[in-house]
């Protein structure tokens, strides 16, 4: 099989239907700058229907200015739209012997906007994409703990665990890693809520 044929495989294996409404109206939020200041506004980040598409550059209207400002992901911190908060998170795929792996190193790969599901000592992110299609909204689910440079990908075959690749990540809590690796039906964002748990109270 060749490599490119091979890599969109595995990507498409590991990805989730975002079930959840996506709205392509301008929503209150905010954007918050490298240097911390936070814009607030009407925000946008994705096209109407039927041609839609998610922006690469965030639009917000800002009262009292004619001109709409745009923000890519190298611009800022983090934009929330409505109660949905992304961030900017450095990401970088490496791919040898056809294991993918992915690092999150500042200045290495680029920035993207990654959809913060739950975050904490370890935080739960969507990266979300359009199938050209289907039409529909689609996330790639990552896992990153604070401090780490690695990220991992959550699932298989659509909504299947990666067991051995969470247990592995999250090894240094045995008390989670067991029942990750059994049949016990664990979501990510349960995952995500008790490593947590378990962190904060360490």
């Amino acid at each position: 099989m060749k490599p490119l044929v091979l890599f969109l495989v595995i990507i498409a294996v590991c990805i989730s239907v975002n079930a959840s409404a996506q709205t392509t109206a301008y929503e209150e939020g905010f954007v918050v700058l490298k240097n911390s200041d936070t814009v607030y506004g009407q925000v946008k980040d994705r096209s109407e229907e039927p041609f839609g598409k998610l922006y690469k550059k965030v639009k917000v209207k800002i009262e009292g200015k004619l001109f709409t400002q745009k923000y890519a992901s190298s611009d800022i911190k983090s934009y929330q739209k409505g109660s949905t908060y992304f961030e900017s998170v450095w990401f970088k795929e490496d791919s040898k012997f056809f294991n993918i792996s992915y690092r999150s190193i500042s200045g290495v790969g680029e920035e993207v906007f990654m959809k913060v599901i739950l975050t904490g000592t370890l935080t739960y992110y969507h990266w979300e994409w359009r199938n050209p299609d289907s039409g529909y909204y689609l996330y790639t689910p990552f896992f990153k703990k604070k401090g780490s440079n690695q990220l991992i990908c959550v699932t298989q075959d659509l909504l299947e665990l990666r067991r051995k690749d969470v247990a592995n990540y999250l090894a240094e809590d045995p008390n989670l890693t067991k029942p990750i690796l059994s049949d016990e039906k664990l979501s990510a964002l349960e995952i995500t809520k008790l490593y947590n748990q378990a962190a904060d109270k360490n």
